[in-house]
């Protein structure tokens, strides 16, 4: 996967704390912003005049990196899975792919 989300893919994102391992997803969209799965903030659409793009930089910014990339480069992150979404989660992710094909 690039490192640029592509317009409804669901990327997650990990970065190392002392107590484990912590995750996002993202799910780009260039109409509607983002839709974040868990991570700090926990799962929501980005607001209105927050695009994808800065919402991306900023996880960036805060240590996370692509799961795929993680996997490539650090032995922690070898066996790591993506975690299971739950049920809200699952909807808000239909909802927000149906957004981005309608691009």
């Amino acid at each position: 996967m690039s490192e640029t989300p592509e317009n409804g893919v669901l990327c997650w994102l990990v970065r190392s704390t002392e107590t484990g391992i912590e995750v996002g997803g993202f799910v780009r969209s260039d109409r509607a912003g983002a839709l974040i799965l868990g991570g700090p903030t926990g799962t929501h659409f980005t607001s209105h005049g927050e695009g994808w793009r800065s919402k991306w930089e900023e996880l960036l910014h805060d240590g996370f990196i692509v799961a795929e990339t993680a996997r490539a480069r650090d032995a922690k992150f070898a066996t790591w899975q993506p975690p299971r979404l739950s049920r809200k989660e699952g909807k808000l992710l239909a909802i927000h792919r149906r957004d981005c094909d309608a691009v």
